[in-house]
């Protein structure tokens, strides 16, 4: 019994070890940049130049068409290629998700959340944190 939980754990070990050695290529990358937008309060419209970054696995099909959306909104397609960039001027009122879709299926690959940010009213403490009175 022992040895057959052995000879389990060994084959394990090598499968890991060779999904790890075929390499990183097997997910897809998404990044949007930036990941926070900073607005007013929550009614204002949020104004940022994006950045956004995919990469699919090399195994896939090179002529799977992928396309970029806003809220459901498309940005870009592309057709015949496993990587892509696009420079994207956002005036969302969040939340606003940026997704990776299949072109002909609209089925979501992965997508990424352009979080808000509101700015904080100063306002002046009256005592000391450390204060006990």
């Amino acid at each position: 019994m022992t040895k057959r939980i052995g000879l389990l754990i060994q084959v394990l070990l090598l499968l890991m070890q060779s999904n790890h050695a075929a390499g990183g290529d097997k997910e897809v990358t998404f990044s949007i940049t930036p990941r926070y937008c900073v607005v007013q309060d929550v009614q204002h419209v949020c104004v940022a130049q994006m950045t956004i970054v995919w990469a699919m696995p090399t195994s896939a099909t090179s002529a799977e068409p992928v396309c970029v959306k806003e809220n459901n909104r498309t940005l870009q397609c592309w057709e015949g290629v496993s990587t892509g960039q696009l420079q994207h001027k956002a005036e969302v009122q969040l939340p606003a998700i940026y997704s990776l879709t299949h072109k002909n299926t609209g089925e979501l690959i992965v997508s990424s959340e352009l979080e808000l940010q509101t700015v904080r009213s100063s306002r002046r403490r009256l005592r000391s944190v450390w204060s006990f009175f």
